[in-house]
């Protein structure tokens, strides 16, 4: 999903962010709750919750929001409300001094009104999410004990004597509520249309039989019980009441014991149909009974004797009438949505729910004294409390546009929020919208253009919505851009690997789309092959775009806009067809004999040794790292192009110990020198990034201590980021260690200070020896870990070979292309000269077989591979073998190609030093073992020159 869903860490902000979840963003609070429990419904009890999950974060959170900051948002709202009815009429009394009855009513009547409207709309805001909770379901006790609690408070602290209205905002707020659970049942059960009308039918019918029928059948029983024990609780009731109350009748005190009776027998049914044991049953009975024993003592023994306008008495009476009600409502609620519900569906279970509380509400008052017209006004808000999800969101869409607009306009000013703006649009947070968000599809196409995998997201999140138009509006305004912003042939050839084309695009601009997605995708096929057959393929590419600006001229805003990239595109393909038709000379991207700078395109990333160096340059032990290869290998090159590889928090600065590092004659040259290169590579490579100065008077003194608090100034410079020092042929330091130019106690002292000691400084050392075979750095350099790099890979190999960069126009076949790999055993040095040379032999060919490569072709390029890289042999006979080993490799090349020379051969060659000879020769990997008796040269072409 775009957004996730997580509450805000401010309480008051995540009980309304709750609400707002039910009422707009149901899937929300599903994922929410997945993340509780993933077995947990939506529509929950908090029986549901497994035993060892009661305890869980997440849910303790979600008691905490229902039971204590959602009654006191309530209380508050009231009040704040009432304030504003009670103190209109006192401002225009303080107007007119004369209009007594105003100032009278603030006195007498706004602080009771106050406290029974903020008493009575937290305690049934409470009692009703304590108890729907348990016996409903979560949700449905989060929307209609806020929604109850606040409206009938609100009404009831305005000071109306109209109590009917309370009964019909209570059947309002149940019928919300009932509409909000209906959401994930109806998402996750598709049925067919007949299912659903016969559901309705009898799940209508069975609202009816067990809201009304079923309420009556349980009312006699009641009755019933009440009868049978009925002188048991006269004499209970009697004996408490009767001294305070002497108009007290044993008629009346009957009726308070089917009262308590019916509430008993509730609580058996209602912990029975839970609980499915006879313990909890009879706990449920037993909390009923005793709960409305305590408040029928509280209002006839206490709250009925007060006088009608005190605050004590509207206190006490805010809390017991707002206990009996939310007790009432919950239970005889509770009844018949458990019967309905598992006997039809969940919204049968919402509708006999409603008709078994509010309408037993009505139909009581309606008998005592009232008029039928409540019994309609009943019917129109449970009509309108059902019906939320069709005319909130048109009430909403005012707002929605607006704030939609904003977020347009702010992801112009802010690109780099593009994803955060997108996610706060209300596509995303109010899935019942229905009318269609004017302005969504260009947003999304602002944010493909920063960001095209949070775009593509978003519209797959949005394609099975009901904004899903703008998915394809989006398409088709996306596409199009990226159309006219191709003004290159390779912009044409690529575009189609951007381009979103689906087949629910249909009409004209689905067959407009998929023609350009067509031609580029041939053109690119064609940008692949010979010259001959490029000049075919866009010949047919020409026709093709001329019959399309030949289509009848349509009135459509697309259709412009498609013919005119048409005819930028018909220019662009007829231009290089010229091109093509000239046969210009082949580009030699090759690049032989020195290392590849960052960014260059024939550089070939090594993914194995990249992700074991940064593997190990983020280990917490922060060993130094030896970057381990033969000459010519590509170790530059990698350091060089390493720099975008690493974390963010890295800072790398390459230092080559070629030149003035190697050739210092004391410490103060040496430590300058070092300084000067370090400041020199960090203000290339970070142009932000000051570092401190370190001139030659300030070593003069002490050239190791002043450069070591040199280092400490660095560190502060840094911040919290990791310094890499990348050194490249530190082993031309030992030419100056056996001279006595430079110290190795000094330097290599403090290399290994450094690396035990500073924690925010990393090595990374590069050189085709190995500490083990330099006698200085041995001892210093301990726990090294080493990143061997060695030939390319067959992948790598082919992608230097066939596309060193992006249309190459040289196409190998495959018997060339493995010519190549066996002459060069794909050594990155000798691969780029050797198709370098190819390069240069297929310049001057004809041209129909100019962009071809055969064997023929490789094998004539070859011996000019062995004259223009003369230099590459001679460091091989100068720098890593001895004479020892120039006999042997001499012997094993004049046997020919692939020729493997037994060890006993050998030995005859050189007896007495054949065991550290071939030795050298292994480990300078330039020949290897075959079955461990014999040996082969490893390179074709480094046979051939020796």
């Amino acid at each position: 999903m775009l957004t996730k869903a997580y509450l805000h860490n401010n309480s008051l902000i995540a009980s309304v962010q709750l609400l707002a979840w039910l009422l707009f963003h149901p899937s929300a609070w599903r994922d929410y709750i997945s993340q509780i429990h993933p077995s947990l419904q939506p529509n929950f009890v908090l029986g549901d919750v497994p035993i060892n999950y009661k305890h869980d974060p997440k849910l303790r959170r979600l008691r905490y929001l229902a039971y204590i900051v959602l009654p006191l948002l309530v209380g508050v709202l009231i009040g704040l409300l009432l304030s504003m009815i009670h103190l209109i009429p006192w401002f225009f009394a303080e107007l007119a001094p004369d209009n007594v009855p105003a100032v009278h009513l603030l006195h007498e009547r706004f602080v009771p009104d106050l406290i029974l409207g903020v008493s009575y709309g937290m305690v049934l805001c409470l009692i009703s999410s304590v108890l729907s909770s348990l016996i409903i379901s979560f949700p449905f006790a989060l929307m209609a004990s806020v929604l109850g609690g606040f409206s009938v408070g609100l009404f009831l602290g305005s000071g109306s004597e109209e109590y009917a209205w309370a009964i019909i905002l209570g059947i309002f707020a149940l019928s919300i509520a009932g509409s909000v659970i209906t959401h994930w049942y109806q998402e996750s059960h598709q049925r067919t249309l007949s299912w659903q009308i016969g559901s309705f039918v009898i799940g209508t019918g069975l609202a009816i039989v067990s809201g009304i029928v079923v309420g009556l059948i349980m009312l006699v029983i009641m009755l019933a019980v009440g009868a049978s024990v009925g002188a048991l609780i006269v004499d209970l009731f009697f004996s408490l009441v009767n001294n305070v109350n002497s108009t007290m009748t044993r008629d009346d005190l009957n009726s308070y014991a089917q009262i308590i009776s019916m509430a008993v027998i509730i609580g058996l049914f209602l912990g029975g149909y839970l609980k499915k044991n006879w313990r909890d049953a009879l706990k449920w009975s037993l909390l009923f009974g005793g709960l409305i024993t305590l408040l029928m003592v509280l209002i006839l023994g206490i709250v009925s004797q007060m006088e009608a306008h005190t605050w004590i008495k509207r206190l006490l009476s805010g809390i017991t009438g707002g206990t009996v009600n939310a007790t009432a409502f919950a239970i005889l609620f509770a009844v018949p949505y458990l019967l309905a519900q598992r006997f039809a569906s969940i919204r049968a279970g919402v509708i006999a729910g409603i008709f078994g509380s509010g309408g037993l509400y009505l139909g009581v008052m309606l008998m005592a004294e009232g008029s039928i017209y409540w019994l309609l006004w009943g019917l129109l808000f449970f009509v309108l409390g059902l019906s939320q999800k069709y005319w909130l969101p048109i009430l909403s869409y005012p707002i929605e546009s607006a704030w939609n607009l904003w977020l347009y306009r702010a992801q112009k000013r802010h690109p780099e929020r593009s994803v955060d703006l997108l996610s706060q649009h209300s596509a995303f947070w109010n899935e019942h919208q229905r009318l269609p968000l004017r302005g969504l599809e260009s947003l999304l196409v602002s944010v493909h253009k920063h960001n095209q995998s949070a775009a593509q997201d978003a519209m797959m999140q949005l394609s099975n919505g009901l904004q899903s138009w703008a998915v394809q509006a989006t398409q088709i305004e996306a596409n199009m851009q990226r159309f006219e912003a191709c003004h290159t042939i390779q912009n044409i050839a690529e575009v189609h690997e951007e381009v979103i084309v689906s087949d629910q695009l249909e009409g004209d601009v689905g067959k407009w789309l998929h023609g350009f997605f067509q031609i580029s995708q041939k053109l690119n096929q064609a940008l692949k092959q010979n010259s001959y057959q490029q000049q075919t393929a866009f010949k047919e590419m020409v026709i093709g775009l001329e019959t399309i600006l030949k289509f009848p001229h349509q009135k459509s805003t697309e259709a412009q806009r498609f013919g005119e990239i048409a005819k930028t595109w018909l220019e662009l393909v007829q231009a290089y067809l010229k091109k093509l038709e000239e046969v210009q000379e082949i580009p030699n991207p090759y690049i032989v004999g020195i290392p590849l700078k960052e960014g260059q395109d024939v550089f070939i990333p090594r993914p194995k040794v990249n992700k074991r160096i940064e593997r190990l340059l983020l280990d917490r032990s922060s060993p130094p790292l030896l970057l381990y290869g033969q000459r010519r290998t590509g170790k530059t090159s990698l350091l060089n192009n390493l720099v975008k590889r690493l974390p963010d928090n890295f800072i790398m600065l390459f230092v080559d110990f070629q030149g003035p590092l190697s050739s210092a004659q004391n410490h103060l040259s040496f430590f300058y020198n070092f300084g000067r290169a370090m400041s020199k590579s960090a203000k290339k490579q970070y142009p932000d990034l000051t570092f401190p100065p370190l001139s030659e008077d300030t070593l003069r003194s002490d050239p190791a201590t002043r450069f070591d608090e040199w280092l400490d100034e660095i560190e502060e410079a840094i911040g919290d980021k990791i310094l890499l020092l990348a050194l490249d042929e530190f082993i031309t330091l030992d030419h100056a260690f056996h001279e006595g130019r430079l110290q190795v106690a000094t330097l290599l002292g403090l290399f290994r200070n450094i690396i035990q000691h500073r924690p925010k400084f990393r090595f990374l050392f590069s050189a085709s020896h190995t500490f083990e075979e330099l006698q200085h750095w041995a001892n210093y350099m301990i726990n090294v870990q080493i990143a061997h790099l060695n030939y390319l890979s067959e992948a790598e190999a082919h992608q230097l070979i066939e596309q060193p960069i992006k249309h190459f126009p040289l196409r190998y076949t495959p018997e060339a292309v493995q010519r190549v790999m066996t002459l060069t055993r794909c050594q990155p040095a000798l691969l780029q000269s050797l198709c370098g040379e190819i390069v240069q032999i297929k310049d001057e060919q004809a041209v129909y077989k100019r962009l071809t490569v055969d064997v023929a072709d490789v094998d004539a390029a070859a011996p000019f591979v062995l004259e223009h890289s003369k230099l590459l042999f001679a460091e091989i006979m100068e720098e890593q073998i001895d004479q020892n080993g120039e006999a042997i490799l001499r012997f094993i090349a004049s046997h020919g190609e692939g020729a493997i020379i037994s060890r006993e051969k050998l030995a005859a060659q050189l007896p007495t030093e054949l065991e550290p000879t071939l030795a050298l020769l292994l480990r300078r990997e330039l020949i290897e073992p075959v079955d461990n008796d014999s040996y082969r040269f490893q390179v074709e072409l480094v046979r051939r020159w020796f």
